[in-house]
C-alpha cells in the first residue's frame, strides 16, 4: 500500500495514527511489531515515493535534452531555407534573363527571316 501516495490517507500525524489502529484491528493497544509495520510501510512509501520522483526527473530531463536538440535541427533547417530561397530568387532572376535573352534572339530571327 502506498501511503504517500494514497489520496485518501493524509500524510499527517492523524493519518498514521489511522494506519495505526487499522493495522491493530481498531485496539488502543499498540505492539512493537504493529509500530515496526507501519514504519516499514511509511518507509517503503517513501522509497516508491522516491523512484517514482526520480523517474519524472529523468523523463523530464530527457524532455529538455529532445526539445534542446529539436530546436537547434529546426533552427538549422530555418537556417537551410533561407538559403534555398535565396538560390531559388538567384535561380529566377537567371531563367528570367535567359528568357528575355532568347525573346530578343528571336525577334532577331525573325526580322532577318523577313528581310
Amino acid at each position: 500500500m502506498l501511503i504517500l501516495a494514497n489520496q485518501d490517507r493524509p500524510t499527517t500525524k492523524e493519518g498514521f495514527n489511522a494506519l495505526i489502529r487499522q493495522n491493530s484491528g481498531g485496539s488502543d493497544e499498540v505492539s512493537e511489531q504493529i509500530i515496526y509495520n507501519v514504519g516499514y510501510l511509511v518507509y517503503c512509501s517513501n522509497i516508491y515515493a522516491l523512484r517514482r520522483l526520480k523517474e519524472s526527473e529523468n523523463a523530464r530531463l530527457n524532455l529538455l535534452a529532445d526539445k534542446m536538440i529539436l530546436k537547434s535541427e529546426n533552427e538549422r533547417l530555418h537556417s537551410r531555407i533561407k538559403e534555398l530561397i535565396e538560390i531559388n530568387d538567384e535561380l529566377q532572376d537567371e531563367l528570367n534573363e535567359r528568357g528575355l535573352e532568347i525573346e530578343n534572339l528571336n525577334e532577331e530571327l525573325t526580322q532577318r527571316s523577313e528581310q
